[in-house]
């Protein structure tokens, strides 16, 4: 992306503009106090007004961008706040910014124009704010009664905004809004903790009634978005102004209602373009909302997403009338649909790992959609893949030209389960090269299709997994036997067909391999072995003063070694336990021999660790 942006080296000491109290070096820009202060608990808002106030002024005189610089300390905002072009706003990691607008809407920061026009802006397109950063802090919307509900930054008509490295929370709105811009980025921000509006209907911007899920779910945390009147209308001026060129990466969401995009559609118009959500993390809340919505946009790249054990959210993504690349997520934990792709949306869905869900991937009225190289794995629902005609609107969109190919599905459910189906009025679709488990590829009468290449999962349970030894020494380092896998003839082969972990396999006891399948192969085989110490070898029995002091090689991984001793041709009976490798025997009588052995003690000392020399070091003690 072209962010025009100035670099670093060229802002000098004088374009920084500092919002707090602290007395700036002579000959410095603003060397007077802007009235922030960060530790009284009063509201910091004309402070802020006017540092930011200083530095659009200042930009406009320099035609540099000028940072506005805010230390650590907790700051108070009873109003919002315009921010201007050319302006970075520099928060330190450990400040806070709170809201306490009493109102019940509002917005902490947004872009304005230096005309200072409100919805009244009469400059459109993208030309009301650019080249603007915001850095760092936590912003906390402060709703989280839901009595109000505040967006935390916003910006519209704009080009070349940055907002990064920041914590933003408690919002019971979108946290932030980038509608009608070019060349934006989110990155390495936190959204966490939406709150669920319950105050007045009249001031809620949403379009379900109150205490409908659906007016949470709809609500991203990170809203990009087209500007006319369906979709923004307070934006103006209402010119269609779309979103390009927006990256959303390294982005954390939890314990929110949705994640990124936007929820409006229309079919005509133009939404936006050249969107990438890439390297981001969801936990989302049990509301129905989706990870990613991808309404009317194209060129879409996601890419390197996950989503954790812990998400209660909808869908990983939807997608209504966009183009779009799915490649490289790991979705763990689902627990409804992974992808769906609808109402004439063509996407290539590659190389994912999909685990849970009621269904992997569907496609509904969709032309040229690919669907390749993924892992499909515990779907719960009636089928793994499901591709079938559209029902919205006047006209059936029928499902054309659609690719399933190298791809594993796996199901945890038996009854009424379809591993790949292709529904009614499913034309020129192809499946090849596909794994697939016990329920296989079905297809309504009315579907055309073809099928080529394509194997049944084996289950792993049904394979003869072989170790190489049952029972194996300590060495110093983690114990792992020779593992082979065999299906009937043909033998496995380590990280194609099955991938091996292990367990316990580090000290005496009992350790495991857990085998798992992969690719044609499914499920798990786990495998119990046993690791001893070797034998500790006696090595002198002599005579000293005060007893008899037997000395033994000690043996790795050994806690502690139980001394054995045998008067003359008697039995090996116990002497002592001690951690170390010798002992002497201060019991011994003159006249008689005795012989030594030892053996490793278990950490507990309840268990033998290892066998033990049965001819041991004897010795004949004399006075």
């Amino acid at each position: 992306m072209d962010w025009h942006f100035t670099t670093e080296t060229a802002v000098k000491v004088n374009d920084i503009v500092y919002a707090f109290n602290e007395e700036l070096e002579a000959g410095s820009f603003y060397d007077r106090f802007i009235g922030a202060d960060g530790s009284d608990g009063e509201d910091d808002s004309a402070a802020f007004r006017n540092a930011l106030a200083a530095a659009r002024d200042r930009a406009a005189g320099s035609g540099r961008v000028v940072t506005v610089a805010v230390p650590v300390g907790t700051y108070q905002l009873a109003s919002s706040i315009p921010i201007y072009s050319n302006t970075r706003l520099s928060v330190a990691a450990d400040a806070t910014i709170v809201n306490t607008e009493a109102s019940g809407t509002g917005i902490m920061v947004f872009g304005q124009h230096v005309c200072g026009y409100g919805t009244d802006c009469p400059h459109g397109g993208y030309g009301q704010i650019e080249n603007v950063t915001i850095e760092g802090g936590t912003w906390d919307a402060n709703d989280a009664d839901g009595q109000s509900h505040h967006l935390i930054f916003q910006f519209r008509h704009g080009r070349n905004i940055a907002i990064s490295n920041a914590v933003c929370k408690n919002a019971a709105n979108h946290f932030i809004n980038l509608s009608g811009v070019s060349n934006a980025v989110v990155e390495n921000v936190v959204c966490e903790d939406a709150a669920a509006y319950v105050g007045d209907e009249a001031a809620f911007w949403g379009v379900s009634p109150l205490g409908d899920p659906a007016r949470y779910a709809l609500l991203e945390a990170i809203h990009t978005d087209y500007l006319d009147a369906a979709a923004e209308g307070r934006a103006f001026p209402l010119d269609g102004t779309p979103s390009r060129n927006v990256r959303i990466s390294g982005c954390t969401f939890r314990n929110v209602f949705a994640g990124a995009g936007t929820h409006h559609y229309s079919a005509t118009g133009e939404h936006g373009g050249d969107f990438v959500v890439s390297g981001n993390a969801f936990e989302l809340k049990d509301s129905g909302g989706n990870c990613i919505n991808l309404y009317g946009f194209t060129n879409v790249t996601v890419t390197g997403n996950t989503v954790c054990g812990r998400h209660r959210g909808g869908r990983f993504l939807h997608s209504m009338g966009s183009t779009s690349s799915v490649a490289g997520n790991r979705l763990l934990g689902l627990t409804t649909i992974g992808c769906f792709i609808a109402e004439g949306s063509e996407a290539c869905i590659a190389d994912n790992e999909l685990a849970g869900g009621t269904n992997g991937i569907c496609l509904v009225g969709s032309t040229a959609s690919e669907i390749r190289g993924n892992v499909l794995s515990g779907i719960s629902g009636d089928t793994g893949i499901k591709i079938y005609q559209s029902t919205v609107g006047e006209a059936k969109r029928k499902t054309a030209v659609n690719v399933v190919a190298n791809t594993s599905v796996s199901s945890s459910k038996a009854a009424g389960m379809a591993d790949i189906r292709f529904g009614e009025h499913c034309t020129g679709c192809t499946a090849k090269n596909n794994i697939l488990g016990r329920r296989g590829l079905t297809a309504h009468a009315s579907a055309r299709y073809t099928e080529s290449g394509s194997v049944v999962q084996v289950a792993l349970s049904k394979c003869k997994v072989t170790l190489s030894a049952r029972t194996l020494y300590y060495n110093g380092k983690a114990v792992k036997p020779a593992i082979t896998v065999t299906y009937g003839a043909k033998t496995l082969k380590a990280g194609t067909d099955y991938a091996v972990s292990w367990q316990n396999n580090n000290a005496f006891g009992t350790a495991t391999a857990v085998i798992s399948g992969k690719g044609r192969y499914a499920g798990t085989v786990r495998r119990d072995f046993k690791i001893v110490l070797r034998a500790p070898v006696p090595k002198t029995a002599r005579k000293v003063a005060g007893g008899v002091q037997f000395v033994w090689s000690g043996s790795k991984g050994a806690a502690k070694y139980r001394i054995f001793r045998k008067v003359g041709s008697g039995k090996f009976a116990k002497l002592a336990d001690t951690a170390g490798t010798s002992w002497v025997d201060k019991t011994v009588r003159p006249g008689k021999t005795y012989t030594y052995t030892v053996r490793c003690l278990s950490a507990n000392g309840k268990a033998y660790a290892s066998a033990y020399d049965t001819k041991g070091k004897a010795v004949n003690y004399t006075k």
